[in-house]
Parts: structure tokens; sequence; C-alpha cells
């Protein structure tokens, strides 16, 4: 069965890689699962946030290597894609409603929101047994030293939860081998590919998330992801977001006979399209093509 996963926590309605947004998609019956981002900080915590620097999220020009915890535990982080996710639902969703859950009026208060800066502890002691956690490890310094000590520390971190469905992924293939190696299974550790990485695919990882333009744009490699299904190695393609990125998830995926699991930002919609491609996937796009989410959601 095919999974959706929300990106960064699902940022549209919370602030990114937020205590608050990863909470709730915990919570939400809408996604199966969560993909957040960790980097480490100057004294070797993981810290959940995407960027090298707090600037975008946080407003606050900090390197988060050159920092300790304790001087980046206060930051709030603040939400940035909201605007364009009102403009969205508008758009796709007015001519019938929308259902409750996209109130319009409590997405424009959320604007004014402030997340809760975290550690990747702090996130993994939360999740649910039955949820996926996907911890998306960002670049380290590409010092010897620096690599070695990162991969430790992810490594310590992550064991003692290895009972909860949590899962490891990142673009640094020797850092993946390494916890691959020393996990021996007891977390699936896959690669992330896009077109710098293209090389990761032929390690032998647990799974695989791939950017879905890259896939389109080269067939060759689709084959060897449906190699990875056919293994039983999962498959997981990113970023979708909007109903026509999902459309053509579809139709390639009719070709491939193969439907990935979906990484997104706007998890409650790319759900409800999920959910009715899987009810009836020969005729998705004539079923979903004019309805309003309340009318999928019926």
């Amino acid at each position: 069965m095919s999974k959706i996963i929300a990106h960064k926590g699902g940022d549209y309605l919370f602030p990114e890689n937020s205590y608050e947004a990863i909470i709730d998609s915990y919570h939400r019956n809408t996604c199966d699962g969560t993909e957040l981002d960790i980097r480490m900080t100057k004294d070797h915590v993981l810290v959940v946030v995407h960027d090298v620097d707090a600037f975008r999220s946080g407003n606050q020009f900090k390197l988060i290597r050159n920092h300790t915890y304790q001087e980046l535990k206060d930051l709030e982080v603040r939400p940035h894609r909201i605007d364009w996710y009102l403009q969205y639902l508008e758009n796709r969703f007015s001519n019938d409603g929308i259902h409750d859950s996209y109130n319009l009026e409590l997405l424009r208060t959320l604007k004014e929101k402030r997340g809760t800066f975290l550690t990747l502890k702090e996130a993994l002691e939360q999740l649910p047994q039955d949820h996926e956690l996907i911890v998306e490890y960002k670049g380290c310094n590409e010092e010897y030293d620096a690599r070695k000590t990162y991969q430790k520390v992810i490594l310590e971190t992550v064991l003692p939860y290895q009972k909860k469905q949590i899962k490891i992924k990142g673009y640094d293939r020797e850092i993946g081998l390494f916890l691959k190696e020393k996990l021996d299974h007891q977390i699936e550790v896959g690669t992330l590919v896009n077109k710098k990485t293209i090389q990761n695919i032929d390690a032998p990882f647990d799974f695989v998330s791939i950017s879905f333009s890259l896939l389109k744009k080269q067939p060759e490699l689709l084959e060897q992801c449906i190699q990875y299904h056919h293994q039983n190695r999962e498959l997981y393609v990113w970023t979708l977001d909007r109903y026509q990125q999902f459309l053509e998830c579809v139709k390639q995926s009719q070709k491939w006979n193969l439907m990935p699991h979906v990484i997104t930002n706007n998890p409650d919609v790319m759900s409800c399209l999920m959910n009715a491609y899987l009810s009836d996937p020969d005729h998705f796009e004539e079923n979903t093509e004019k309805k309003s989410m309340k009318q999928l959601l019926k």
C-alpha cells in the first residue's frame, strides 16, 4: 500500500520541522508517516532543522554547526508557506466549498504562529508506535573527524528507539553505509537521490527516496527503482504538493506498474487524492478533476 509522508512535518499548516508540525502530523489521520531533517550543533546535539543556518526558519543568521544547543534552543520557528497554501486551496477547491479541516480563517491565523525548535531525541520520544518517522540527515562538515562524529551521534541517538518505526536517509553515501552496517536491519537505512547523487542508487540501501522530476527526466533510473521494488525495497518520491503533480505521478505509475510512496508538504490533499486513486485507479482523473476536497472526502 502506498503511503503519504509529511515532508518537514507537513509545513503548510505549521512552521516546518517545528514541534507543532511534527506532533500534528503524528496525530493527523491523513498521513502515514513524517519526515524531518536533522543537523548537528557545535556540542553534538542533533536538532531538527532543514537549512545550514537558522535564517529562513528562525530569522537569525546562526550557522547550526557553529552554535551550541543552548544558544539555539529558544529559536522561534516561523511559517513561510501559508500564503501560498491559502491561495492554492482557494483556487483548487473554491467551487464547491472546502472541507472543515481546511478552515481558511484558521489558516490565516496560523500566519502569526511561531513553532518550537526541538531535538531529534524529543521528536523520537513523542513518536507513536504505529507512525513511521523518516529522519533525513543533512550535510556535515566534510572533514573526516566531523563525519565520524556525526554518524556516531546519529547512531547513538536512534538506537534506543529501534522498536519504533524509524527510517534514516541522506545524501552522504559514507554515513549511510556506516549506519546500515552498524544498525544491521534494526532500523532501515535508505538513500536520497538527486542529479548529484545518482550513483547512490547502486548501493545496497534498504530504500530509495528520489526526486520525481529526476525520475521523469532519466528513465534509466526508473528501471533501477523498479528492481528495488521487486527486491522488497521501498521507493519514495518527492516532493508532490499539487493536484497536477499527483496526476502526473499516477499516469507514470500506470506505465511503471508501481505506485511509489509520496513525500509531500501537503499531506491532507495528497492523502485524499491517494485514497481516490487506490479506490479506482483506472478512473482517477475523471473522478477527481472537477471535484472539490469536500466532495472527495465524502
